[in-house]
């Protein structure tokens, strides 16, 4: 009995995860694109200080690293298995680079 509960525990988690898998994997991609462009705009563009710009993410930010180096921003989550890069290009501002 306890094979059949435990097997039909792993087809409802392999279930979901096939249903929800892709959706959060793009979420994601687009996610740390997005946190890249955010905070390259707020440090490049407004002139501010990079914590002050990854407080502005929310609870994201707490979930991502961030790094500034030179023009590009790049944001990565999980462990650096998703990541997304901005770049500051003056006089346009920031754009995602990947």
């Amino acid at each position: 009995m306890k094979k059949i509960i435990a097997l039909v525990v792993l087809v409802v988690l392999g279930g979901t995860a096939a249903y929800f898998g892709p959706t959060a994997l793009g979420y994601l991609r687009i996610g740390t694109t997005f946190a890249a462009q955010q905070t390259c705009a707020c440090v490049h563009v407004s002139g501010r200080e990079l914590p002050s710009c990854v407080n502005d993410l929310g609870k994201a930010g707490e979930l991502l690293s961030v790094k500034v180096e030179g023009d590009t921003v790049q944001a990565t989550a999980l462990l650096g298995l998703f990541s997304g890069e901005a770049k500051y290009e003056p006089p346009y501002g920031c754009h995602p680079v990947k």
